[in-house]
C-alpha cells in the first residue's frame, strides 16, 4: 500500500472504512483546519466552531467500518458540519423558543399573583375602613353599595331625608377615598 498521506479521498476513505488504523489520523489533518474554518464562516464563534468539527471526527470514528461514504470524503465531512450547524441553530431557536414562552408565563403568573394579592390587601383594608364607619353611615352605603338601593328606597328604609342619604354617601365616599388612596400609593410603590 501507498503511503497514506499520497491516497486520495476516494482511497483514503476506503482505509478508513476497512479500519486502517493511520487513515483517520491522515483524515483528521487533511481537513482539520478547513473543516474549523468552514464552521467559524456560518457560526462566528471559534470555540463552537472547533466543537462543532471535533463532533464530526468523534462521530466519524465511532463510524468506522460501519460507514461507507459514497464519492467524496470532502463533500460528506462539509455535510456534516452544514448538517450539526442547522441542529446547533435549530436547538438554540427552540431552546430560545422556550426559554421566551417561559419568562413571558413568568411575568404574567408573578404580575398577576402580585395584582392579586395587592386587590386583596385592598378589598381587606375597603372592608376594615367600611367596618369603621359610623352604624348609620356604614348602613346606608351598604345599601347603596352592596344592594344597589336608590337614594329614595335607602331614606325610606332608615327612616331619614334623600338630602341625608346623599350627604352620608358623598362623605364615606370622601373618607373612603382619604383612606383608601394613601393605601394604595403605599402597595404600588
Amino acid at each position: 500500500m501507498r503511503p497514506i498521506n499520497d491516497l486520495s479521498d476516494t482511497e483514503l476513505a476506503t482505509a478508513f472504512n476497512k479500519g486502517h488504523s493511520e487513515s483517520f489520523k491522515e483524515i483528521y489533518e487533511r481537513y482539520w483546519l478547513k473543516m474549523c474554518k468552514h464552521a467559524l464562516r456560518m457560526l462566528k464563534d471559534e470555540n463552537l466552531a472547533a466543537d462543532t468539527v471535533q463532533e464530526v471526527f468523534t462521530k466519524l470514528l465511532e463510524r468506522q467500518g460501519k460507514l461507507w461514504i459514497n464519492g467524496n470524503l470532502s463533500a460528506y465531512l462539509f455535510q456534516a458540519i452544514r448538517n450539526l450547524v442547522i441542529q446547533h441553530y435549530t436547538r438554540g431557536k427552540i431552546k430560545t423558543s422556550y426559554h421566551e414562552h417561559f419568562i413571558a408565563f413568568y411575568e404574567d403568573v408573578s404580575r398577576n399573583t402580585e395584582e392579586a394579592i395587592i386587590a386583596n390587601d385592598l378589598e381587606r383594608q375597603f372592608i376594615r375602613q367600611v367596618d369603621l364607619l359610623s352604624p348609620k353611615m356604614r348602613e346606608v352605603f351598604k345599601l347603596s353599595r352592596s344592594e344597589n338601593l336608590s337614594h329614595k328606597q335607602i331614606a325610606e328604609r332608615v327612616n331619614i331625608s334623600e338630602g341625608t342619604v346623599k350627604k352620608q354617601i358623598y362623605n364615606v365616599l370622601k373618607i373612603l377615598r382619604a383612606k383608601l388612596s394613601c393605601l394604595l400609593i403605599l402597595f404600588l410603590s
